[in-house]
């Protein structure tokens, strides 16, 4: 597996270099210093409006980018837009639940006067400090003075990341970009090659195709828009692909002349066993079929597995040997699998992306009792939906939840039940047959 192959290579190399990556935690939120209009008045509402719902959603981090800067020759802050010090500012968030960061760029002025402003920002009380190695540096260089500036600094210990890359439009580029990840070719070792997503200028379509490609591949997921001004529809999207797995998805043809179109993810947790798969159009073409053999998927050819439809919200069959997809012009079908058992199994969880991998405590399945049961985290003020295969000879006696049930529908061996909990918390679930 050259993929994986090359996944390992490059994490052993980020563990040689003392300096972290950027936290998974800081890869959702608004991104502030997208926007030149904003001050720190404008910063604190938003930092109001996100201390509820978006929070919940997992977008409860702030970023400045260098919005801050008085301006780009100089480390200093903008004390006309931002009249308080920046220690105001995090506590505001603070108070809130939420985290802020900020990004500093390396080379505006000496290595000293930065790595002192490195800890008095620090000291400010952000939770996330971003450098920014620069355009106009060599690779020698920018390795150098990160190295010096970075010395001595103490937690949160700045993490370096890459310059962004502008909108990746036309979509034939992101699937370039993806290979970015993989085979960071260029740059010191410890620099994060995750490119933030950008999300500006997309309709709905390529917007959930954005946001499944950054949430599979664990890059950063900034929006300029703040979460409580997206539209409905984006923010159902946004709040659905809030978990970040410890790992990240792998390319099924990273090496071909064409874009990587297939992405999987295979997860295991307590609750059992998923695999994710993204299979993506970076094309206008419509009705693109994507056909994979079960095995590059690293799974079992000769038995059958459930798949799921995310976003569509679908329970889709049983299939063995080969997946066979349909996906839309500039767009993404999400799907889950799972190995069919032989008796009544959740198939997939709407939480999240990863459909049951991430909220699902624990599944149980009683043979004496004939029942099925599980523990979940659950989010206050969200629908959520199980969906459950039961194949023949079972046959559904009670569904019990302890929250109440909303919706049970079941269409022959698909069955879907809902509850909406008004606080975030435990849920116990159980199925009798």
């Amino acid at each position: 597996d050259v993929a994986a192959a090359l996944e390992r290579f490059i994490d052993g190399t980020r563990k040689m270099v003392p300096y972290p990556v950027l936290s998974q935690k800081f890869y959702r939120g608004w991104d502030a210093g997208a926007r030149s209009d904003i001050d720190e008045e404008s910063i604190r509402l938003v930092m109001d409006g996100l201390a509820g719902t978006a929070q919940q959603r997992g977008w409860g981090h702030v970023h400045l980018g260098t919005a801050w800067m008085e301006t780009p020759t100089t480390l200093a802050r903008d004390i006309r837009r931002f009249p308080q010090t920046f220690s105001n500012l995090t506590a505001h968030g603070r108070d809130r639940g939420l985290t802020v960061g900020l990004t500093i760029p390396i080379g505006v002025e000496d290595l000293d006067r930065t790595a002192a402003f490195i800890r008095h920002c620090q000291e400010a009380g952000f939770d996330s400090i971003e450098l920014d190695a620069g355009h106009s540096l060599d690779a020698h260089t920018v390795t150098r003075n990160l190295f010096q500036v970075l010395d001595g600094t103490r937690r949160p210990s700045p993490a370096i990341v890459s310059p962004l890359s502008p909108t990746p439009l036309p979509f034939d580029t992101i699937g370039l970009a993806s290979r970015g990840y993989y085979l960071p070719v260029s740059g010191p070792p410890s620099r994060d090659s995750r490119h933030a997503v950008a999300l500006g200028g997309l309709n709905d379509d390529q917007f959930i195709t954005e946001v499944t490609r950054g949430a599979l591949l664990g890059q950063p997921i900034r929006t300029a828009m703040p979460y409580s001004s997206q539209t409905p529809l984006r923010q159902a999207v946004l709040g659905r692909v809030s978990a970040a797995p410890t790992r990240t998805a792998r390319p099924v043809d990273l090496l071909g002349d064409a874009p990587p179109e297939v992405w999987y993810l295979p997860l295991k947790s307590s609750a059992g066993a998923w695999t994710i798969a993204g299979l993506f159009n970076w094309s206008a073409a419509p009705d693109h079929i994507v056909q994979m053999p079960l095995e590059r998927l690293g799974l079992n050819h000769s038995v059958r597995y459930t798949v799921y439809d995310y976003w569509a919200g679908q329970y889709l069959g049983l299939i063995k040997d080969t997946l066979k997809v349909e996906v839309p012009a500039d767009g993404v079908r999400l799907l889950g699998l799972r190995y069919a058992e032989q008796r009544p199994m959740l198939v997939a969880s709407n939480r999240d992306y990863t459909q049951g991998a991430t909220d699902q405590r624990e599944i149980t399945w009683d043979y004496d009792g004939q029942t099925l049961s599980g523990r979940m985290e659950g989010v206050g003020d969200f629908l959520h939906l199980l969906t459950f295969y039961i194949p023949e000879p079972y046959v559904l006696k009670s569904a019990e939840a302890s929250e109440t049930i909303l919706t049970k529908v079941q269409d022959g061996p698909s069955l879907k039940i809902g509850f909406k909990p008004s606080l975030q918390g435990e849920i116990r679930w159980r199925l009798s047959f």
